[in-house]
């Protein structure tokens, strides 16, 4: 009788061990090392990994590559993220569906509209911003003949996580409207204008650079126009959400 109960009672730890882990895995993406990284660190449960770190910076420098992070245990399920040990400090990345340079082909103001997925839910992600001292993302247009933001009267813009419309472009540290990089220092390719795009018309150029506020990353959707005519064309590209530090 008793090495039947003993019997009894290890297939249904057994189980119940198993089936914690199964709910961990399935809250997160899938990755080869996923099952070896959530029992290194000790996770009980989905909302009890406080034994994971917050973020890349709690991990000891090493192999660059896929991490479990629970930035706040209490709030928010573990998720994966990519850290990046190769820099003078580690980089916690998050990723999305719009890594690769698109292009834009309408032409009227904003007619082109592209919202971004992230590999993790917004809670997650703004968690992980809160834990952290710095973001960035980077963003890019290039543009031949194609309005950026127009000193003015835009036809693009980038949209922050609560759904507002941003009126700055990235590189811009002024963050005044209507401003890129080479607006705030002067070195635009046209005198008087406030991004490099806005000559609205030939050669190619660009307007580029890192998004910085906190508070309204990451970008969730893009918006482009001006790109249908002939003689102009528009091409976006969106990095991946970088993080460092703690808070």
């Amino acid at each position: 009788m008793q090495r039947a109960l003993a019997r009894t009672s290890f297939i249904i730890g057994l189980l119940l061990f198993n089936a914690i882990n199964i709910e961990i895995v399935s809250s997160c993406a899938s990755g080869d090392n996923h099952g070896t990284i959530i029992n290194n660190y000790g996770c009980k449960g989905v909302a009890q990994c406080a034994n994971i770190p917050r973020s890349c910076d709690d991990i000891s420098p090493g192999q660059s590559g896929t991490y479990l992070i629970s930035p706040k245990p209490d709030l928010v399920q573990p998720f994966y993220v990519y850290c990046y040990f190769s820099g003078h400090k580690p980089i916690t990345k998050v990723s999305h569906d719009t890594l690769s340079e698109t292009e834009v082909t309408c032409d009227g103001a904003k007619c082109y509209k592209r919202d971004v997925t992230y590999n993790a839910n917004m809670n997650q992600i703004v968690a992980l911003i809160d834990v952290s001292s710095e973001c960035q993302q980077y963003i890019k247009y290039r543009c031949v003949g194609s309005v950026l933001l127009g000193n003015g009267d835009p036809y693009a813009a980038w949209v922050s996580r609560d759904g507002d419309v941003m009126k700055y472009w990235g590189g811009s540290t002024s963050k005044a409207d209507y401003y890129c990089a080479c607006g705030d220092t002067g070195t635009c390719v046209k005198p008087g204008t406030k991004c490099n795009c806005d000559i609205n018309k030939g050669p190619e150029t660009s307007d580029e650079g890192y998004l910085t506020d906190k508070s309204k990353l990451p970008v969730t959707r893009l918006m482009f126009g001006d790109a249908g005519g002939a003689g102009e064309a528009g091409w976006h590209t969106l990095g991946k959400l970088e993080c460092t530090g703690i808070a």
